[in-house]
């Protein structure tokens, strides 16, 4: 375990940028979600201006 709080094998700690498909697929539904969010107030904004 490394101090973020999951395990680091020998090859992806060589490659940082590359990870696992399932946490890449976490991170874009999370990021896609978060995008959705911040998309809503700002159609208000437009529509309201």
């Amino acid at each position: 375990m490394d101090q973020r709080g999951f395990s680091v094998d020998p090859s992806e700690a060589a490659t940082p940028f590359v990870l696992p498909a399932s946490r890449l697929q976490a991170w874009a539904a999370l990021a896609e979600r978060q995008h959705t969010l911040e998309l809503v107030p700002a159609q208000r904004d437009y529509l309201a201006a």
